[in-house]
């Protein structure tokens, strides 16, 4: 059984107090009952679900947390038979790392063909939200100057940071501020509206991502979508969040070898986590997971 604060506790070095803090900003679950979500912010039935994957290093192989961060609100978006639409904050990874233009530029192809495979197999109707697209870095642009979209250095610093009682030390730089109001930006019901019309939206996205919702709001004067939170995706050795781990330990899909040698350093814990993502995602193929081997390599084809 997966106890998702209990791991969040180990993974992110989190005290009582932070884990009490974060049960305190949700109510329990009932969009989709699955030991992966922690919670969610409204009770109110959605009509648009949206989601976006973190591809900053994806430029070094398409890992299983892209393919976790696509699936999951494609999923719910499946089951409540709502369309989705994915964010992919290519502009925003470009404003940071600008001589890797062609790589972002090559892997979101390969990126966008899994995300239509995945919402093909699911049933799902998708529109993908490349940020780097005039028309929507216009209107991100055009929503923080509309809204005064302004973090401090401190807030932006600490925005996915999930404890209450320790801030992080290494202050982000004015371009990472501008590029976090920018994801605040879009996370916004101003941006949300003028995109795709009035709707009920629905966040699907890891806990990381709780204060941009908030902030949201804040500068939206109340106005907040519905955020349904994910567990973050351990990597390898169970030792940080797969987002931020070295390529060692991160699980990159279509590499060659067994990745069941791969795992042997995991711990139990993590494997449940993995098993039970992949376990969720076979379902599109009615395919029972026989190791997780198998089960990766089934998932890598949505990217090849």
């Amino acid at each position: 059984m997966i106890e998702p604060f209990l791991y969040l506790q180990k993974i992110y070095s989190l005290s009582d107090k932070d884990v009490d803090f974060l049960k305190r900003r949700f109510i329990e679950n009932r969009i989709f009952e699955n030991e992966l979500f922690m919670g969610q912010f409204l009770d109110e039935t959605p009509t648009m679900v949206i989601g976006g994957p973190c591809i900053r290093k994806d430029i070094e192989g398409v890992s299983l947390n892209t393919f976790y961060q696509i699936f999951m609100p494609l999923k719910v978006a499946s089951i409540l038979n709502l369309p989705c639409k994915i964010f992919l904050g290519m502009r925003e990874e470009i404003l940071l790392q600008p001589k890797y233009f062609l790589k972002y530029e090559h892997i979101k192809k390969i990126i966008i063909k899994g995300i239509k495979k995945i919402a093909e197999d699911l049933n799902t109707v998708v529109e993908i939200i490349d940020t780097s697209f005039l028309i929507y870095d216009k209107l991100i642009n055009e929503c923080i100057e509309k809204l005064q979209i302004k973090l401090s250095i401190k807030e932006s610093t600490n925005l996915f940071n999930l404890s209450v009682e320790k801030d992080k030390k290494i202050l982000h730089s004015d371009l990472r501020i501008l590029v976090d109001e920018r994801v605040i930006a879009y996370n916004t019901s101003y941006f949300l509206n003028k995109s795709f019309g009035p709707n009920k939206f629905l966040v699907v996205e890891d806990i990381e991502q709780y204060k941009c919702i908030l902030y949201a709001k804040k500068f939206s004067k109340g106005e907040l979508p519905n955020f349904l939170a994910m567990i973050p995706l351990p990597d390898i050795s169970g030792t940080k969040c797969m987002f931020r781990a070295e390529k060692t330990e991160r699980i990159i899909l279509n590499q060659k070898g067994n990745y069941n040698i791969l795992l042997k350093q995991s711990p139990s814990w993590v494997l449940d986590i993995y098993n039970e993502i992949l376990s969720l995602a076979l379902t599109i193929k009615q395919t029972k997971i026989k190791n997780i081997n198998l089960a990766i390599k089934q998932i890598s084809i949505f990217f090849e």
